[in-house]
């Protein structure tokens, strides 16, 4: 009897031992089954998460190449401009589309009128391992739109029509005048004129406004600001620029920041806020006049310095309240570059020369730590009559563009217009 029971209870444990063991493999198959469904998961959400970035970007570059070209392409156009610059993008980045018919899943949408173009994509992804491991066809469809809107531009070109702009464009270095006395043909000033017309050829006559001023011993406010403009009468405005004989950049800095305001009476505060607020400095030498009848700044009081130190500060100290208002200051360097080590007033003046320090604060471009110039007073150096870069980061940060050879202004022109369209295209 003792030998039965003691059978039977071996019998019962081998049982439930093997049970156990059933119980254990069904387990870790199923543990085994979602680690793998896990891996699977982590390995198509990582390729989904690349993929979906590698389009996101093909639709951006697509809007962004179209809106750029809003201005001078019509809706077909641009419909085609951004449908190739997708299909680049695409195959560049290896994303599988339908190359026979692209417009199935490619789709972009031009607005002439708001100035915007739209692309958004239709592109299936295929998570290859969980189609795998579940054994059926998976087709997700990430959403991927991207929308580019062109904000409108107001530019005022504030060019430097002081006698040295009757210097050769080329940069020659014989004297500015001939036989005949000064000559238009040939000069910087005649170089000006020529890349603004190109400039203006950017611009849409419908959206962008302009204004026009010319400075020399006092700024002349050439075109007032305008929105819309015929660009051939802004073109005949430009090449009526008349010359004087001294520098004063302050001049045509207030009269520039005026022509914004003119803008905001025109147009009124919600559409005003609309426009990228772009000022233009074309100059080819150093500030040596400062009066400016319009101005309502007053002089820093602390500042104790010479007449000639008052015709840098005083510019910036104008391109600073501009800054205030959310005008973005550009400036354009003509002639050779004299650095005066430690003196952020550069007296060096002989009508030839620019001054890189002042023009980089005058735009608010640092180029390094370095190029942060005090512009201290006369008295003993502490105090600062401006504010340094650092002290500027809250306020729109400019560019410069400088050359030896006006001639080079068409393409320093066009840096600055891609530049602008850049950062303003939303």
């Amino acid at each position: 009897m003792r030998n039965w029971l003691i059978g039977r209870a071996g019998k019962q444990s081998v049982l439930q031992s093997g049970g156990e063991r059933g119980i254990y493999i069904i387990l870790v198959s199923l543990f085994i089954a979602a680690f793998f469904t896990l891996i699977g998961l982590m390995i198509d959400s990582g390729r989904l998460f690349l993929e979906r970035a590698a389009t996101q970007r093909a639709a951006d570059a697509a809007s962004l190449n179209a809106a750029w070209r809003v201005t001078d392409l019509t809706e077909p156009q641009l419909r085609t401009l951004a449908m190739q610059v997708a299909q680049d993008n695409l195959r560049l980045n290896g994303i599988a589309f339908d190359a026979v018919n692209p417009e199935n899943d490619i789709h972009p949408v031009v607005n002439k009128a708001e100035a915007t173009v739209t692309v958004d994509f239709s592109l299936p992804f295929r998570p290859a391992l969980m189609e795998a491991l579940l054994g059926q066809h998976i087709a997700l469809e990430p959403p991927v739109v991207s929308a580019a809107a062109i904000r409108p531009l107001a530019i005022v070109i504030v060019a430097d029509c002081s006698l040295s702009m009757l210097c050769r464009a080329s940069g020659d270095p014989s004297p500015c005048y001939g036989d005949t006395g000064w000559t238009f043909a040939g000069s910087r000033l005649q170089a000006v004129m020529t890349a603004g017309q190109s400039f203006l050829n950017s611009l849409d006559e419908q959206h962008d406004a302009i204004a026009i001023v010319g400075f020399s011993d006092v700024a002349v406010t050439q075109r007032q600001m305008t929105t819309p403009f015929d660009k051939d009468q802004i073109k005949a405005d430009l090449m009526m620029l008349s010359f004087g004989v001294r520098t004063n950049i302050r001049a045509g800095i207030v009269n520039a920041h005026l022509e914004f305001g003119r803008l905001l009476t025109m147009v009124g505060e919600d559409a005003y806020r609309q426009y990228a607020k772009i000022m233009v400095v074309v100059t080819d030498g150093t500030p040596d006049r400062h009066v400016a009848r319009n101005s309502t700044l007053r002089f820093p009081s602390h500042c104790s310095v010479t007449r000639k130190q008052k015709s840098y500060i005083w510019p910036l100290l104008e391109a600073d309240a501009a800054r205030e208002d959310g005008i973005y200051v550009m400036t354009l360097a003509l002639g050779e570059q004299s650095a005066v080590a430690g003196d952020p007033y550069q007296d060096v003046n002989d009508g030839k020369h620019v001054k890189p320090v002042f023009l980089r604060r005058l735009a608010n471009d640092a180029e390094d730590a370095a190029s942060d110039a005090p512009f201290p007073d006369g008295e003993d150096g502490r105090q600062r009559c401006v504010e340094t870069y650092i002290e500027q980061l809250i306020r729109p940060k400019g560019e410069v563009q400088a050359s030896v050879n006006a001639n080079d202004l068409t393409m320093m022109v066009g840096r600055i217009w891609r530049t602008v369209r850049l950062r303003h295209t939303l």
